[in-house]
C-alpha cells in the first residue's frame, strides 16, 4: 500500500513536470526499484534489504534525469513504438 506522501510527492512532480514527463519518471523510478530489488535479494540475500531506497527517493532521482533528458527519452520511445 503506497504512502499518502508518495502519491503527493508525485502530484507535485507532475505539476512541475507535466502528465507525460512524471508517468516517464513513475515507470522509471518502478524500473530502478526492480534493479535495486534483484541487486539487494540476490547480492546480500532476502533479510539484508533494509538497506534498499524508499520510493520517494527513486522518484527524485526519476525526476530529476527526465527534467534533465525527458525531451530526449520520450523523443527515442516514441521512435521506438513507431
Amino acid at each position: 500500500r503506497a504512502d499518502l506522501n508518495e502519491i503527493k510527492f508525485a502530484g507535485v512532480l507532475g505539476l512541475f513536470l507535466g502528465l507525460p514527463k512524471v508517468l516517464t519518471a513513475i515507470l522509471l523510478a518502478w524500473f530502478l526499484g526492480s534493479i535495486f530489488g534483484v541487486i539487494g535479494i540476490y547480492g546480500f540475500g532476502k533479510k539484508e534489504y533494509q538497506w534498499l531506497p524508499r520510493f520517494p527517493a527513486l522518484l527524485s532521482i526519476a525526476g530529476l534525469f527526465v527534467l534533465l533528458f525527458g525531451d530526449n527519452l520520450l523523443t527515442f520511445y516514441h521512435a521506438l513504438i513507431r
